[in-house]
């Protein structure tokens, strides 16, 4: 008896060690799940945040990785008026100031020609005039916040103060501070960039139309204080008007839309859902409806990415940790659901309850199918997120929360992933993704997905793969991984990783100085066991046994094309002409080592080679019908 209970000791005590800590096990599959990651998921909100400041905004910017920055100011960007360089600021008692995107424009050519920046068209129809009528807010009240800043007091409005205490508002004239504004000169700011300023509009692809235009009933009430479907209607029009001049001007144009504000106006704009033919619709259905139809009619692609922006409600830890499933998890309840539970709705507003899945972008998806057809080509983006802020360990939830939001954009082919607000924690995860990450996602599935994800990707030339582990538990997750398809050397591998990052100050100052604490961890067999800190992630840069097995060969002969480099020999940039879509051009040098990769989605385009020694390369051009080619060319 002394025997067996000594025995259930060691078992017990055995079991207790193994299992102190979770056990996850991820498998990753290097042949499954392939497709490009955008490089505009890593991405910022006006990375010029001060136009006097744009040289060091941008170093920061580049340091950490970002490829994409939008720069329209959000809802100031509805009343822009380019040719005076002002706007109305709604939140400001639609007050009048100045606003330059072209100094914006220009510094982002100047600084960081390889920086996407994103801009927007005006679809309201007015747009600033003058800010000679301003609310005088200063001599008011010393330019405070008060509740009168959200009303309508620009152009001559008054405010009286009651004996209660309460206010009284009255609107002021938009005659005085807005002109008319036609769709055509929205879209001549891509004729002044390209003409007057000779900037390279490729620069500057992605447009959005213009921002949150189903909430103009309560964002710019000043012009439109009834939303009903007549100004639905009035808001297509606009819309189709300015994709088919701007398409006319620049055929390498993103558009970019509806920009819609939340959750709840997803499916419910602040007018009321809008009725068409008879049918009522929530928003997304009814802009995805309206623009198969323009579509179909005239012939002229109306969307290329279906843009929203997402302000999760969530408060709690770990409801916003999982904010990330909202966009294509068909099995995640999200607990914040509130829009969507009309959906269903065919006629007003009514609510089902037993709506509990969000899942916007696949919802999104059979909508296309459905309206344009199966096999359209259209992508997915955010150009605007924000959560909460929580009471303890902020940087760290943000930091997770941001992460698990770029790896599922990875794995789902995102096309940008655009933050709002820029809090402690954002640099270092954009950081450690677009520094470590490759450019090819690769299938990773844990046991424990709500826990802990593997993002996992590869390069094209399929000798390195890099796994960021994101831990959301609170406790320490013991990992073990199986890596299939990829034969890893034996080695010890360095680990980089984020924990414990602190809430009041800003830790990522460079590259090579910020809050990254390196270990090893060692891979034998393709497998690999490592313990993951609580709130973490943690990414390891793996290397295949056989490199450079999928990279073009020195001596390998160039094939003949269709496709045309020039000038060859080149100085700083080399333009590919093709006869049809490009996907992506990799460049090799002559020992087979990749030495960029470049997203293109166009016919025509030019890369920007300056980074590389004078010497003889290989571009391996892939096309959007998977066929591909080999190009050779020569830096000066």
């Amino acid at each position: 008896m002394l025997f067996v209970k000594k025995y259930l000791l060691l078992v017990i005590t055995i079991f207790v060690s193994l299992f102190s800590f979770s056990q996850v096990f991820v498998t990753i599959n290097a042949d499954e799940g392939n497709r490009l990651i955008s490089p505009y998921l890593y991405a910022k909100n006006s990375a010029i945040n001060n136009i006097e400041n744009a040289k060091s905004d941008l170093q920061l910017a580049q340091e950490a990785g970002i490829n994409m920055t939008r720069q329209n100011n959000g809802n100031n960007a509805t009343n822009y008026n380019w040719r005076k360089k002002i706007t109305c600021h709604p939140d400001w008692y639609n007050n009048v100031y100045a606003c330059d995107w072209d100094a914006v424009a220009q510094n982002l050519n100047s600084f960081s020609p390889t920086i996407q920046g994103m801009f927007a068209f005006q679809l309201c129809g007015r747009v600033a005039s003058t800010n000679a009528y301003n609310f005088k807010d200063w001599e008011y009240n010393g330019s405070q916040w008060w509740e009168g800043c959200s009303k309508n007091l620009c152009g001559g409005g008054t405010v009286t103060k009651n004996s209660d205490g309460t206010f009284s508002f009255t609107n002021g004239d938009i005659s005085l501070y807005t002109e008319e504004w036609p769709m055509d000169s929205s879209v001549a700011i891509l004729t002044h960039w390209e003409k007057d300023l000779n900037l390279d509009l490729n620069q500057f692809k992605y447009w959005n139309m213009d921002n949150e235009f189903e909430i103009w009933g309560s964002t710019h009430d000043d012009m439109f204080p009834v939303v009903n479907d007549e100004v639905y209607e009035m808001m297509m029009q606009n819309y189709f008007a300015t994709v088919k001049i701007a398409r006319k001007l620049f055929p390498n144009i993103k558009i970019t839309g509806p920009v819609a504000a939340s959750e709840w106006t997803w499916f419910c704009p602040s007018g009321g859902k809008p009725t068409y033919k008879g049918v009522t619709y929530t928003w997304l259905e009814y802009f995805i409806l309206r623009c198969a139809e323009e579509e179909k009619a005239c012939g002229v692609k109306m969307i290329d990415v279906i843009d929203l922006h997402n302000y999760p409600d969530d408060d709690d830890v770990a409801d916003i940790l999982q904010t990330h499933r909202m966009y294509w998890d068909k099995d995640y309840k999200y607990p914040k659901a509130n829009g969507v539970k009309q959906v269903n709705a065919p006629i007003g507003n009514g609510w089902d309850n037993s709506i509990t899945t969000e899942c916007i972008f696949v919802r999104c998806q059979e909508w296309i199918d459905k309206y344009f057809g199966k096999g359209y080509d259209v992508s997915y983006g955010i150009s605007e997120y924000n959560t909460k802020d929580v009471a303890s360990n902020n940087a760290m939830i943000t930091a997770l929360a941001y992460a698990s939001s770029l790896g599922e954009g990875a794995r789902n082919g995102m096309e940008y992933f655009i933050p709002w607000g820029w809090k402690y924690g954002m640099w270092e995860t954009v950081h450690l993704f677009s520094r470590y990450a490759k450019s090819i996602n690769v299938s990773a599935v844990s046991s424990n997905e709500d826990m802990v994800s593997a993002y996992t990707s590869k390069n094209e030339n399929n000798d390195s793969l890099t796994i960021i582990f994101v831990n959301r538990a609170t406790s320490a997750m013991q990992v073990s991984t199986t890596i299939e398809n990829f034969s890893v050397e034996n080695n010890d591998y360095t680990t980089y990783q984020l924990a414990n990052l602190p809430d009041s100050k800003e830790t990522f100052l460079s590259h090579t100085n910020n809050a990254l604490q390196t270990s090893t961890v060692s891979v034998n067999d393709n497998n690999m066991t490592m313990s993951l800190p609580a709130y973490s992630m943690t990414a390891v840069v793996l290397k295949n046994k056989t490199d450079k097995e999928d990279a073009p060969s020195a001596i390998e002969q160039v094939s003949e094309s269709s496709c045309t480099i020039s000038p060859n020999p080149c100085e700083n940039e080399v333009t590919f002409v093709a006869g049809k879509r490009i996907k992506t051009i990799a460049v090799f040098n002559v020992t087979g080592a990749c030495q960029s990769t470049y997203l293109v989605d166009a016919l025509e385009t030019t890369i920007d080679v300056s980074h590389l020694s004078s010497g003889v390369y290989v571009a391996k051009i892939l096309y959007a019908d998977n066929s591909s080619e080999i190009k050779q060319f020569v830096k000066n």
